[in-house]
């Protein structure tokens, strides 16, 4: 039997029942993150729209903010960032029970500013 992919393709975006939120160097490198950003998750009809709340630039350190985004790994350009709230929704809406690892697709223009989709209903990975 022969494999007719080479490779798979890795979550964009993974999604855990703790809250934490696990952000892809390729959805980094796409919205131009950088540790201190705030991201957020918005619903329009059935979509759901991963977005930049705030720049680390355009708030004050203090601030303490939920899907604030910090370095994953020194080696690695990936992010993460944390929210129960953000995590229960997706797991939700990609009926998943711990684990959701879910693709974005292109860039779009959306009321919130520039978004990236998140498909929730074609799951990389099944618990």
């Amino acid at each position: 039997m022969q494999n007719l992919l080479s490779h798979n393709r890795r979550p964009d975006l993974t999604f855990h029942k703790s809250g934490r939120i696990d952000i892809s160097a390729r959805v980094v490198g796409i919205l131009n993150l950088r540790p201190g950003d705030v991201v957020s998750i918005a619903r329009e009809n059935d979509g759901f729209f991963l977005f930049i709340v705030a720049r680390c630039d355009e708030t004050a350190p203090h601030f303490s903010y939920s899907g604030r985004c910090f370095s994953a790994n020194k080696a690695s350009s990936s992010l993460r960032t944390q929210s129960r709230i953000l995590c229960g929704e997706m797991l939700r809406a990609s009926r998943r029970n711990k684990v959701a690892k879910l693709p974005v697709g292109d860039l779009v223009t959306t009321p919130v500013g520039m978004a990236l989709p998140i498909i929730t209903q074609n799951a990389l990975n099944y618990d």
